[in-house]
């Protein structure tokens, strides 16, 4: 197919959108938001488990934990690969 541009492919944009515009900051801050979100709920979770009658996280609680944290260290990172500090 060789170097083929948007245009030729998916046709001309529709009047009135910009394509040079950048939503990535509101796009971060809305994934950012979501991580803090996650983030609380799952300190949430720990503290209810560990003032509970029994006072052990279990398996569930350190998966739940290994996940969020990679997944705001992703988030973390997408967000520095689209910010206009790092090219």
């Amino acid at each position: 197919m060789g170097n083929l541009a948007v245009e030729d492919v998916l046709g001309p944009p529709p009047a009135g959108m910009d394509l040079s515009e950048n939503r990535a900051p509101r796009d971060n801050a809305v994934v950012i938001s979501l991580c803090v979100i996650a983030l609380i709920t799952v300190i949430m979770r720990f503290i209810v488990r560990l003032t509970g009658p029994k006072p052990r996280p279990e398996l569930d609680d350190w998966l739940i934990a290994a996940a969020i944290v990679s997944n705001c260290f992703y988030a973390w990172t997408s967000s520095m690969l689209t910010c206009d500090r790092f090219p």
